[in-house]
């Protein structure tokens, strides 16, 4: 389930294309952003020095968060379809701010392919 609802979806085989794209547009706004090569793709930021590096989550949560070591928001795909964006292991750890620069980048690319 996503966590932000896509205004278009896209085909799901070019999400590493899209996310690309995404990157590199925003090289200006968000300098540390990155793509997530998991499955489903999406976007990395750094963890170290923000407030979430610091936040305990619980011991389970933690883990990962130190496992991970990056902020991650991922493609939420159903049907072949990027349709939205979901947390990485539910942990919100992007700025409402982050997620709205991302969001609205990727609105923009994809209204351009369609």
């Amino acid at each position: 389930m996503p966590d932000f609802i896509l205004s278009n979806s896209f085909d799901a085989s070019i999400r590493e294309q899209i996310a690309y794209q995404v990157v590199q547009e925003l090289k200006q706004t968000l300098p540390n952003l990155s793509i997530d090569y998991s499955y489903e793709s999406g976007f990395n930021l750094p963890l170290k020095g923000t407030k979430w590096a610091v936040q305990d989550y619980g011991t389970f949560l933690n883990s990962i968060i130190k496992y991970h070591d990056s902020r991650q928001l991922r493609f939420c795909i159903n049907d072949n379809k990027v349709i939205g964006l979901r947390f990485k292991d539910g942990i919100k750890y992007w700025s409402d701010q982050e997620v709205k620069i991302v969001q609205d980048c990727l609105d923009e690319i994809i209204c351009k392919k369609n």
